[in-house]
């Protein structure tokens, strides 16, 4: 009988070790992501606040993140993003949105060219927590194998709900499997070959961010997880080269 119950511990334990692995990365600060911004929608008179996507700071004005996170919903009486915060609805700044710039060739039923620009009301004032990342050029190209981070909000695993506070992971640039490869340079995929770390809902508009030089550059905006935030598989993002012409002729950066 104690052999048997030790037996029980044992494989309860290795279970419960099995569910922590596939918990997307781990807590990180703002400090280390201080780009990194969440878009809240809030209801009533502005008092409770709801996350809903993610977005990067990429000057004193101008965000970028996906064009499915712009809703319109008569329900939502105002939309706005936060900065400066390790928490996805608390603390930090808040900053009203003057407009959304959508790429005039997103198709919502298919998610091609799912980018969007958001222009804020009023400039950022630069601090420890809240700075832009330079982007990538339009030239770079992406190799099998690059390290890959990203920080975000998003669920934790599926069905699980959004964690709040800011959590990263680490990937590597890949070519999916049932893709000889991606259908254009549009899209760029990443995934853990450990099979630990992975994306999951709430991920979309975070940044997929590179070091090159020791000089942390925007690579990609995350728009998709794949389907149960499976580690074992891929996640996409749109390429900031691909876009890099479109986001210049609208921002000037």
């Amino acid at each position: 009988m104690f052999k048997f119950i030790i037996a029980l511990l044992v494989v309860f334990t290795t279970s419960c070790e099995s569910t922590v692995q596939i918990v997307n990365g781990k807590k990180t600060s703002i400090e280390n992501y201080p780009w990194t911004a969440s878009i809240n929608v809030a209801w009533g008179f502005r008092v409770f606040a709801e996350f809903q996507c993610g977005a990067v700071i990429i000057s004193e004005r101008w965000l970028i993140s996906n064009a499915h996170c712009n809703i319109f919903n008569i329900l939502i009486f105002y939309q706005f993003v936060r900065v400066g915060s390790n928490y996805s609805t608390w603390y930090g700044e808040k900053h009203d949105i003057e407009k959304w710039v959508i790429h005039p060739d997103y198709v919502k039923d298919t998610a091609k060219n799912d980018v969007a620009l958001i222009k804020l009301e009023e400039d950022l004032k630069y601090s420890q927590q809240i700075k832009p990342i330079p982007m990538v050029k339009e030239n770079f190209i992406v190799s099998e194998g690059l390290i890959i981070k990203t920080a975000g909000f998003g669920d934790i695993a599926y069905d699980v709900p959004n964690h709040d506070v800011l959590m990263e992971a680490v990937f590597s640039a890949c070519e999916p499997l049932y893709f000889k490869k991606l259908p254009n340079d549009s899209l760029i995929c990443a995934i853990d070959h450990l099979e630990v770390e992975t994306i999951c809902g709430g991920d979309s508009g975070s940044g997929l961010i590179i070091t090159i030089n020791k000089q942390r550059l925007l690579l990609g905006v995350i728009y998709q997880s794949n389907e149960y935030c499976n580690p074992a598989f891929p996640l996409f993002g749109v390429s900031i080269p691909w876009y890099r012409h479109w986001i210049r002729n609208n921002t000037g950066i």
